[in-house]
């Protein structure tokens, strides 16, 4: 039962003690007139009578990094982590420019150490950070919005032109069949008058007397200074009738028109009458 008792005094006197020693650190900072560390840094105060070394290896070149924490050392009692680097010493911040100044602030005691931890970084600065994070992710959100609306636009638009061009087409294949049509029936048209005219042609024909014909011809195509057989005068029609002297005759089931001297045009006169 003793050992038990004073195996429970042994940590009540350790906790008085680092209360005690905590209440000096605090009462030397105090003193020192440093502000709170921000927040994530670890404060380490060396006292008056923690006249020894600090119990740290330190890397060359700015800031210095705690390579090593020896054994048994204040700093070991301290916590002071491996990796960590020196950011200010009692409240002054260690640069570049003024790192022999501010390293040797450390062999002096009292002495406040305030250690930044491996990627430790200013509160403002991570806020900054989080904040032009969110913006470029607002902006990033605000830009895809614009796109999907342009794409959208352009989806419209395309979809427009397409329907315009299936119309345009359409009312083109409407009117090439109107036209296709219409020239069906003109063409039709054209058969058939020239079918009338060819039989009216043939009617004339048929209803001249054949012998006068006979006579015509043989005068048309007769030598030179030949009169009509017979001697007897006949009409001239029946010499102009024939396709040699004719201004339109039919042959192979068409009407011909041919070249005549003194004719400007081949279309058929409607006024002409035998």
């Amino acid at each position: 039962k003793k050992k038990d008792k004073k195996k429970v005094k042994k940590p009540e006197k350790k906790e008085k003690k680092d209360k005690k020693e905590k209440k000096k650190e605090k009462r030397q900072t105090v003193e020192l007139d440093i502000p709170a560390p921000p927040p994530g840094i670890l404060r380490v105060t060396y006292s008056q009578e923690e006249s020894g070394p600090l119990g740290l290896k330190f890397s060359a070149g700015c800031p210095p990094i705690v390579l090593a924490v020896h054994k048994d050392s204040p700093a070991e009692a301290k916590g002071v982590p491996l990796n960590c680097t020196v950011g200010w010493v009692n409240g002054v911040e260690l640069l570049k420019r003024n790192t022999e100044v501010v390293m040797g602030m450390m062999r002096k005691r009292p002495v406040v150490i305030d250690f930044k931890p491996t990627g430790w970084r200013p509160e403002a600065e991570i806020k900054a950070e989080e904040k032009e994070k969110k913006e470029r992710e607002r902006a990033t959100k605000q830009a895809e919005a614009d796109m999907a609306r342009e794409r959208q636009a352009l989806d419209a638009k395309h979809k427009e032109e397409e329907a315009r061009m299936k119309a345009q087409i359409a009312e083109n294949e409407r009117l090439d069949a109107e036209i296709q049509q219409r020239r069906g029936e003109r063409y039709e048209a054209f058969l058939a008058a020239q079918k009338q005219a060819i039989d009216e042609y043939n009617g004339r024909l048929r209803n001249d007397d054949p012998e006068l014909l006979r006579k015509g011809y043989n005068l048309l195509n007769g030598k030179v200074g030949c009169s009509v057989e017979g001697g007897k005068p006949i009409p001239l029609k029946f010499v102009a009738i024939h396709k040699d002297c004719a201004w339109e005759y039919a042959e192979n089931g068409r009407l011909v028109i041919p070249d005549l001297i003194g004719v400007s045009s081949k279309a058929r006169d409607p006024t002409d009458v035998w």
